[in-house]
């Protein structure tokens, strides 16, 4: 009886199938490696760009102690510290130990950023009299001013324009507190809860960071000035601040007349100044 055919070997592997596998497998070994990188650093570059939007928004030098991002997408933001206006006395204008936002993590990529909820929890303003000007009055009229920017200028373009939209569904201030100085007392007052349900810029758009800003701030100024608990020389040493707010709600409104509005605030500001 024959002997049966022996079994053919099996077929190697060509060098170049071999190549390509070691090249997929060192390709998806570096995307693990990045996502890695990413997920470690994440917090660092949060913290950097709050950082930069505050500064920008505010023309304050800003500090965060640290910011957190979970994957359910809830971030959190530890002692944000916005510094004072030069010539004033106190460091910080205004300190935030603790903000909670809802973000969902798809939009992170994205030009607009949903953010169902924001909520800011003990902001403390130090408000504080230069003569007859205040540094809420400065820190507002600059901040309605990037706001304006960003408004009318596409992104790119500006600082202002560099900012993502943001798509929020609502903004709570909680513990909000007022420590007045230089107003002849020396008093912290509380202003309880402000709360925002989907803010706007100006013109109805969705804000951007600089357009948030000046609306946190100038409703902050307008609870300041309807608060029974705020003595009547404290409000009347407010200056001209109710002057500020209306005409730069016309600034942003109308954005092509920025050079002729921001001269009139910039008047009463420097009217301010020359009454110290």
């Amino acid at each position: 009886m024959a002997d049966a055919t022996p079994p053919a070997p099996p077929r190697k592997k060509s060098g170049a199938a071999k190549w390509i596998l070691r090249l997929f497998l060192a390709l998806f070994l570096l995307i693990i490696i990045a996502l890695i990188i990413l997920y470690f650093s994440i917090d660092g570059i949060i913290k950097s760009k709050v950082e930069a939007a505050a500064s920008s928004s505010t023309g304050q030098t800003t500090t965060l102690s640290s910011a957190n991002l979970q994957l359910s997408g809830i971030l959190t933001l530890n002692s944000l510290d916005i510094h004072n206006p030069s010539g004033y006395k106190s460091a910080d204008f205004i300190a935030v130990p603790k903000t909670v936002i809802t973000v969902k993590p798809s939009s992170l990529l994205t030009d607009t950023l949903i953010i169902p909820d924001i909520t800011i929890d003990g902001l403390t303003l130090s408000l504080e009299q230069d003569g007859l000007k205040n540094n809420l009055g400065d820190v507002l009229a600059f901040a309605h001013q990037q706001s304006a920017d960003a408004s009318s200028k596409p992104a790119g373009n500006s600082e202002a324009g560099k900012s993502k939209q943001l798509d929020i569904g609502k903004l709570t201030l909680t513990n909000v507190k007022v420590a007045a100085s230089g107003f002849g007392v020396g008093q912290t007052f509380d202003l309880g809860t402000i709360e925002m349900d989907h803010p706007t810029d100006p013109n109805g758009r969705l804000p951007k960071v600089a357009d948030l800003t000046a609306k946190i701030l100038e409703r902050i100024a307008q609870q300041v000035a309807a608060n029974p608990q705020i003595p009547d020389a404290l409000r009347k040493n407010l200056g001209n601040l109710n002057q500020i707010i209306p005409q730069a709600q016309d600034l942003l409104k109308n954005p092509g007349g920025a050079a002729t509005q921001l001269k009139g605030i910039g008047n009463l500001l420097n009217q301010n100044k020359g009454q110290k």
